[in-house]
């Protein structure tokens, strides 16, 4: 026999007679919500813990978590201000972390975004339960869209990789969790810690400046605070981001990240974004469990109308949840996507399966939970990028490549990559072997493209030289990829840049074409020798430009190209600070044409 619930579903006698105990009945909705909440978190913990590794981009962080801890300030090499890292708060938490426990920082950076991640879907999944709390099955919630984020191979791979992503997920779960809790009775204590988070946006990563936009309004929508509490707000959620803001103007002489300038974040690439989104979206189906959850948003928001829309929290919550996924999309797609396979759309998923992550036990929602599992599995078990490694359009399942560069399943620490480095590089190896017994220990090693058409074939030609720089280093070396010399060479040598990531001269050329996203901007090897080699030094000039050296030679020395030198490399000070503030904007404006002689001809009139 069966009997009806009094939430209208048909169980058996024995069944019902067991749920009527309220003990029971509890005991069984805590099992039952551990499951809900940390399910999904512990299958996308396992299986990110599998794949775990750093890439050649997370060694980029790591190196200037190393220069802090070595006192040389939060810059790539020494004697040199450049903002290298996109995350103002990822090398900083790290250098901090490492500071207090000695951990090689390279084994901090993959666990501790494992751990970030897996801490954000949790955070993420309890705040949607609480999103729903009072509602019909809101006691019962279903994973959903916890089951997309743990399914997802990508997230598996960005979980640990060394980069930022980990702490972009647990700052999307927790301010979004903050903001669920806001209304118009929300103590001052309350909104100043929730706001004085959601400006931490900027810090975590610049583009999920649009996040902080997005979530503020609403906290000003769910909390109409009066015009004084209004403007104290503000202040607190600003300062933080102000304050560095300054900092940043003069003590890099910049007003956005040197990756930003290197990447021209601004311009518009809509073709290449799309096939950045084509690659993520395609081989996971993602339309089937999207527009199966939309189906539940759409059932919410209707449900929360009651009428009177603007007025409505949930409205409010999932409209703005929704919103940042889909700005946060359309952003990386409008400025050409990435390299990486998935990275930078990972952060407007999360996002915009804010308010699904679970859903009440409504049999609407049951059943679209249903099918998002269906597709979980099938996406965990089958669902594949159809390249290994390089794909067809210069987009990269990284960690494949990367395994196959170090010869490592889980390649994760500095020797995994040294090893690597050394081992495919014997000629450079045998050098740097020879250049040790030289007492100074000042060699620098050059590494160049001959067809930009095919840039990321690189063709090595490694010739020894004094270098030419305003403080005393010891190793140097330039090469195709940024942070694996960034292992091998220490705090106190050169990982000289080619791609303008690290490189204020590089990321300030003109972009004169697009290859791959991210690495547009090739120096041209006569910069670099003109810029790190003494005049009549013993270099082979082979398929160098002698004209192009000497006229690189006096572009550097002459009028924005020359203060460009003196905001990056000039001793700082506070008259430094000053000149380096107030004149950022112009010099973040600042393009060079990219063949030194016509550097010349513009700037040394």
């Amino acid at each position: 026999m069966s009997v009806l619930t009094p939430s209208g579903e048909r169980v058996s006698t024995k069944a019902a007679a067991i749920m009527s105990s309220p003990s029971a009945r509890e005991r069984a909705r805590v099992v039952w919500l551990a499951v809900a909440m940390f399910g999904p978190a512990v299958f996308l913990a396992v299986s990110a813990y599998r794949r775990r590794w750093i890439g050649d981009d997370g060694l980029i962080f790591v190196r200037v978590s190393e220069q802090i801890l070595a006192g040389n300030g939060p810059n790539f090499n020494v004697g040199e201000r450049v903002e290298a890292a996109t995350s103002t708060a990822w090398p900083w938490l790290i250098a901090l972390l490492g500071g207090a426990t000695g951990i090689e920082l390279t084994l901090l950076a993959v666990y501790v975004s494992l751990l970030l991640t897996v801490v954000g879907l949790v955070v993420a999944s309890v705040a949607a339960q609480r999103l729903y709390a009072g509602g019909p099955g809101a006691r019962w919630p279903v994973p959903a869209g916890a089951l997309v984020i743990a399914a997802l191979p990508p997230f598996w791979d960005f979980a640990t990789s060394g980069l930022e992503m980990g702490l972009i997920f647990a700052w999307l779960a927790t301010t979004w969790f903050l903001l669920i809790k806001l209304d118009r009775q929300t103590s001052l204590r309350r909104a100043v810690a929730t706001v004085f988070l959601v400006g931490l946006g900027v810090l975590v990563r610049p583009d999920l400046a649009i996040v902080t936009i997005v979530f503020g309004a609403a906290a000003w929508l769910l909390m109409r605070p009066s015009w004084r509490r209004l403007l104290l707000l503000l202040v607190v959620g600003g300062a933080l981001p102000v304050a560095y803001q300054i900092f940043r103007m003069g003590y890099y002489g910049m007003t956005l990240p040197n990756t930003a300038i290197a990447k021209e974040g601004s311009e518009s690439e809509w073709g290449r974004g799309w096939t950045y989104f084509a690659d993520y979206f395609d081989p996971y189906v993602l339309w089937i469990p999207l527009v199966l959850l939309l189906v539940s948003v759409v059932a919410t928001l209707f449900l929360a109308r009651n009428g009177a829309w603007l007025e409505s929290r949930t409205f409010v919550l999932v409209t703005a949840a929704l919103l940042s996924g889909i700005l946060l999309l359309g952003y990386v797609t409008m400025v050409g996507g990435d390299f990486m396979h998935g990275r930078l759309l990972l952060p407007g998923t999360f996002a915009l399966l804010l308010p699904v992550m679970v859903v009440p036990k409504r049999p609407l929602h049951v059943n679209v939970a249903a099918g998002v599992a269906v597709w979980s599995a099938v996406c965990a078990i089958t669902l594949r990028v159809p390249y290994a490694a390089m794909g067809p359009n210069m987009i990269e399942d990284t960690r494949a490549w990367y395994q196959q560069w170090t010869y490592e399943e889980n390649p994760m620490t500095d020797d995994a990559y040294k090893s690597a480095f050394f081992g495919r590089l014997k000629g450079l190896h045998n050098a740097w072997v020879e250049a040790g017994k030289d007492p100074s220990g000042q060699v620098v090693f050059f590494t160049y493209y001959h067809n930009p058409k095919e840039f990321w074939r690189l063709n090595f030609d490694f010739r020894s030289a004094p270098v030419n720089y305003h403080v005393k280093v010891t190793d140097s070396i330039v090469y195709g990829a940024l942070g694996q010399p960034a292992v091998v060479v220490p705090t106190s040598g050169l990982a000289i840049d080619i791609f303008g990531l690290a490189n204020p001269l590089g990321s300030h050329l003109e972009l004169d074409y697009r290859t791959r996203s991210g690495h547009d901007k090739l120096t041209p090897p006569e910069w670099i020798v003109a810029d790190f080699v003494p005049e009549g030094a013993p270099i082979d000039m082979r398929n160098l430009d002698p004209a192009k050296v000497t006229a690189a030679r006096n572009a550097l020395k002459c009028a924005e190209i020359a203060e460009l030198r003196r905001a990056t490399r000039a001793p700082m000070s506070w008259s430094r600070f000053w000149d380096n503030l107030t004149g950022a904007f112009s010099r973040t404006s600042l393009r060079i044409p990219t063949d030194p002689i016509e550097a010349e001809k513009k700037f040394c009139k």
